[in-house]
This record gives structure tokens, C-alpha cells and sequence, in this order.
């Protein structure tokens, strides 16, 4: 199978993307090393995000999950080790499989540790 897109990152803007994608009717995959949520979760109180005057960074996440899945997106918990650009198809390699995408959305900016993964 190849996806429309693939979404590497489970964090707010990784969610957000994957939300988007299955309401445009895409076959959407999320890839998320750990857990949904990112460095968000680490969050005790947020203040003023868009729709919740106050909400912890667990609640935040655990609603956008819930977000998410209501639409079908396919959530992968693995670790990405490269990006193949094969042209108009890109594989995505990671630690237990490979998947095959026309596009790839990457959302790995709020990570501590430097990223390793080669063709990004």
C-alpha cells in the first residue's frame, strides 16, 4: 500500500496534520516514536491555546487523540531511521517495517536529542 502521507511526529502539529489529512479523505499514516503527545504532555498548565482558556498538556493531548482517532488515523508507535526520496514515492524506514508514501510531513522540531534520521 502507499500512503498520501505520512505524519512523523505525535505531537500537537503531527495530530493536527493527521486530523486534516483523513477530513481531505487521505490514507494517512501517524508515526510517533514513544507516545501521542510530544513534549506537550511535560506541560502542567497551558494558558490561552486555541479553544481551552486552561488545560493541562496530558488533557490537551489525550483530547486531540480522541480527535483523531474519531477520524480513522492509522497511528504507528516505531522510530524512523531514514527517508528513501524514490521520486514521486517515498519510503519510510523504520525500526520494524518500511512504508511507502507520496508525501511526508515531518514534525520533529520540539525533540531534545538531535534527530538521526539520514535523508532529512
Amino acid at each position: 500500500m502507499v500512503y498520501d502521507v505520512i505524519i512523523i511526529g505525535g505531537g500537537p502539529a503531527g495530530l493536527s496534520a493527521g486530523i486534516y489529512a483523513k477530513r481531505a479523505m487521505m490514507n494517512a499514516l501517524l508515526i510517533e516514536k514513544l507516545g501521542v503527545g510530544g513534549q506537550i504532555i511535560k506541560t502542567h498548565m497551558l494558558e490561552n491555546y486555541p479553544g481551552f482558556p486552561e488545560v493541562s498538556g496530558m488533557e490537551l493531548m489525550e483530547k486531540m487523540e480522541e480527535h483523531a482517532k474519531k477520524f480513522d488515523l492509522e497511528i504507528k508507535f516505531t522510530d524512523v531511521r531514514q527517508i528513501k526520496d524514490g521520486g514521486d514515492v517515498k519510503t519510510v524506514v523504520t525500526s520494524d517495517d518500511e512504508f511507502e508514501t507520496r508525501s511526508v510531513i515531518s514534525w520533529m522540531l520540539g525533540r531534545t536529542a538531535r534527530c538521526a534520521v539520514s535523508g532529512i
